[in-house]
């Protein structure tokens, strides 16, 4: 991966539904190495971005994971994928910019198949890490309207009925050893 010269303005759209601002040029602070990100776990990374910006180490920590453990869990998994999209991209995953967003999430879309909700729960663990850099891409119109997209071509398919037979079990449930009843032991 190649690292940015210092002082590079990366432009990164900002926009929400009631904004009138489409984007935003943030200056992004050089980072140590870029192999130090791609290797550093998305919770360091979040961590350092709130001390730079003045919090305590304590205050760092505890903002950096707001959620349960089996969600970092998750979304560590998830940042591993993504920094792996990143490096072979040649992309420094902690400066991307929303068209490269949009990239990856049309990736997980076409090329993955993934689900909506899974591409969303990507979009929530890199939002993590791009708040910390002051930039919010949750309420994004570039990438609201992408997602909107993804629902018109694959729409959410809700099943009325469930997945089993009932009429299968119902009939496994009159036979031995539940029927007849007086027979059955309570275990």
């Amino acid at each position: 991966m190649v690292s940015r010269p210092p002082g590079t303005n990366h432009r990164l759209s900002n926009s929400t539904a009631s904004s009138a601002e489409a984007s935003k040029t943030v200056v992004f602070s050089p980072l140590p190495s870029t192999s130090a990100i791609t290797q550093s776990s998305r919770v360091e990374i979040i961590s350092g971005l709130n001390t730079e910006r003045g919090f305590s180490e304590k205050v760092s920590q505890r903002i950096s994971v707001p959620q349960r453990k089996s969600t970092s869990n998750v979304y560590d998994s998830k940042w591993k994928f993504f920094c792996q999209w990143c490096q072979s991209k040649k992309i420094d995953p902690a400066t991307v910019s929303v068209p490269v967003l949009a990239d990856f999430f049309v990736y997980l879309f076409e090329e993955k198949k993934l689900s909506i909700i899974t591409i969303k729960g990507y979009r929530s663990c890199i939002s993590q890490v791009m708040n910390a850099k002051g930039v919010n891409i949750s309420n994004n119109l570039d990438l609201a309207l992408l997602f909107k997209s993804f629902t018109v071509e694959r729409p959410r398919v809700h099943r009325e009925i469930p997945r089993w037979d009932l009429h299968v079990v119902l009939r496994y449930l009159m036979g031995p050893p539940f029927e007849p009843m007086a027979t059955s032991t309570l275990k």
